[in-house]
């Protein structure tokens, strides 16, 4: 069973550079932590009406323990708590974050 975290940014006008910059010193923190991430994608909307600047980054996880693996594993990184901790100059704000779990059909 795949399980999905997504979470979903407003990146701020000019600043799709440093969002991506920052997903991309996530991905290596997160492979460094043996998470167990099967895949780290980044979706932007490109029909977002009046919401601009909408990106969503989707973190697959085989299963709920390895994403409780990863869970328990970043509030004890370093690395981690300084790229994701909140900031004045962040270059997105953050929307929405939902755990989805797939279900057999």
């Amino acid at each position: 069973m795949a399980v999905l975290s997504v979470v979903t940014v407003r990146v701020k006008p000019g600043r799709k550079a440093d969002f991506v910059a920052g997903l991309k010193e996530l991905k290596e923190i997160e492979n460094r932590l043996g998470s167990n991430l099967r895949s780290m994608r980044l979706f932007e909307a490109r029909v977002g009406g009046s919401q601009p600047g909408l990106m969503s980054v989707v973190f697959e996880y085989d299963d709920l323990a390895s994403w409780g693996a990863t869970v328990d594993a970043e509030p004890r990184d370093r690395a981690f708590q300084s790229l994701t901790g909140p900031s004045a100059d962040d270059p997105d704000e953050l929307l929405d974050q939902t755990l989805y779990v797939e279900e057999p059909l």
